[in-house]
């Protein structure tokens, strides 16, 4: 969070399931009186990196997405789970 009150997310993947992490990220932006991530950063599409994007998509407003041009492999699920997700 930003001293002004604005909340970014650098990554978001894990290794385990995604949905017990992003109602993590989800309960920790509310408990701080948060109702959005206002910049979500994916720096490669890793599986420990973006796999969790498309919860957090489902948990709650993303107000923006930032990725490189290499995260766009549209070969690999994350990515096209994650480019879905952020549609909706």
């Amino acid at each position: 969070e930003t001293p002004h009150g604005r909340r970014m997310l650098f990554d978001c993947g894990s290794m385990e399931d995604d949905r017990g992490a992003a109602e993590a990220v989800w309960r920790a932006v509310r408990g701080r009186g948060g109702s959005s991530i206002d910049l979500l950063v994916l720096s490669h599409a890793d599986l420990d990196h973006c796999n969790n994007a498309p919860a957090l998509y489902r948990g709650g407003p993303v107000t923006t997405t930032l990725v490189a041009r290499s995260f766009l492999d549209m070969g690999q699920r994350c990515v096209v789970e994650s480019c879905e997700s952020a549609r909706a």
